[in-house]
């Protein structure tokens, strides 16, 4: 089965990504969107309305950081603080939460998903690497961390290694979400070397 957890329930994000691919919400507090918009940084809205959404934002943050600082341990508060600080472009600030995340919930998946995502975003790929190891042992052919490593390896400059990941993605993607993985593994794939023309005269 390709998903590592059941989920109920679809919802949207707000905020750009440069190569988004899926998001999740499951049962009880959202949770952070899955594998979204590797490399990418959330640019600072302009106009009114989106300033006003990013207000808003910030007041959630701040009300979410009351919580915590009442109850240390509160996933929901948790889960909705980091998403908030992904979501506002500030992937290092949600790192220490979804390593608090991981901590409480060490058997759930969903939550080294995530944090691999933000050591992407954060381009602390070695680590990121190790995260998605640890989702591919429980399932060698789980797409996104296929995806995710071939990423991290490519941060790494290891660019043949990860053009096997992203092989690998491609192949083991379920069809609604096969397009999405190609293209963005086509987009880091490694070029191929052109065959160079001989330089021979030719033999009459």
């Amino acid at each position: 089965m390709w998903a590592l957890t059941s989920n109920n329930k679809q919802r949207k994000t707000f905020f750009t990504v440069a190569i988004g691919l899926i998001l999740f919400a499951f049962v009880g507090a959202p949770l952070i969107p899955v594998i979204i918009g590797f490399f990418s940084q959330a640019s600072v809205p302009s106009t009114a309305s989106q300033v006003g959404d990013v207000t808003k934002l910030q007041q959630q943050i701040q009300g979410y950081e009351t919580v915590l600082k009442r109850e240390p341990n509160n996933v929901n508060a948790l889960n909705n603080l980091a998403q908030l600080r992904m979501e506002l472009g500030q992937p290092a600030q949600a790192i220490e939460l979804l390593e608090r995340l991981r901590k409480l919930n060490a058997a759930d998946p969903r939550y080294t998903l995530s944090l691999g995502d933000a050591y992407l975003k954060t381009s602390q790929f070695d680590k990121a690497s190790l995260e998605f190891d640890k989702l591919l042992a429980i399932s060698a052919d789980y797409a996104p961390a296929l995806l995710g490593k071939g990423l991290a390896l490519q941060g790494m400059g290891k660019k043949n290694e990860a053009q096997v990941q992203f092989d690998r993605a491609i192949k083991a993607s379920p069809l609604e979400m096969k397009e999405k993985i190609k293209e963005i593994a086509l987009k880091n794939a490694v070029p191929k070397t052109a065959t160079p023309l001989s330089t021979e005269p030719s033999k009459k």
